[in-house]
């Protein structure tokens, strides 16, 4: 069945070959493909090797439909951004969950003023202070106001390295340097 035409085959019946052909909704269809690739001969059925061709033309496209749309994938996914180590200052201790050794804080964001809400571990090692004293999670209180080092990940999580805690009056905190608004000169003369 090689070298035969597109939609022909042979079959036995009653030990005599008999040609089957093609309907004509098939040779239809198959005259719409050759008349697509521009081959088309009239009356003409398609051979083996145009059936190869489309399934080549087929495959090429598929492929580069799948490399597309790997692209497209990796390029939304290189566009998260990366953790980045902070210094939050003046976050306020909403929760504590000492068994789990997890805390959640909130603070303003330094340009916008937004509220912001982190949950948080502590990483191993951790150095609490309290008024400049070492603590641990347990001698921590919800509402008290603390600077915190460590990792934020882009699902406003953090994992903390350092937490300072401020309650005595007394002890002063260091000034962090705040951000300025840009100021923007005119060229004159």
């Amino acid at each position: 069945m090689g070298g035969e035409g597109f939609g022909v085959g042979l079959r036995a019946r009653a030990g005599k070959r008999v040609e089957k052909h093609a309907g004509p909704a098939e040779n239809a269809r198959h005259a719409a493909v050759r008349s697509c690739r521009g081959d088309a001969v009239p009356g003409a059925a398609a051979t083996g090797d145009d059936v190869t061709q489309t399934a080549k033309k087929a495959l090429v496209v598929g492929i580069i439909v799948v490399v597309v749309a790997g692209v497209a994938s990796w390029r939304a996914v290189s566009r998260r951004p990366a953790p980045r180590t902070r210094e939050i200052a003046g976050a306020t201790i909403r929760m504590l969950d000492v068994a789990r050794q997890t805390a959640e804080v909130e603070f303003a964001h330094p340009k916008t003023g937004r509220r912001i809400r982190l949950t948080g571990t502590l990483a191993p090692g951790c150095e609490i202070l309290v008024d400049g004293q070492p603590a641990t999670l347990a001698d921590l209180r919800v509402g008290d106001l603390a600077d915190v080092h460590g990792t934020v990940y882009p699902d406003y999580s953090v994992q903390a390295d350092r937490v300072r805690v401020y309650r005595a009056a007394t002890v002063t905190r260091p000034v962090l340097p705040q951000s300025q608004p840009a100021t923007t000169s005119s060229g004159g003369s």
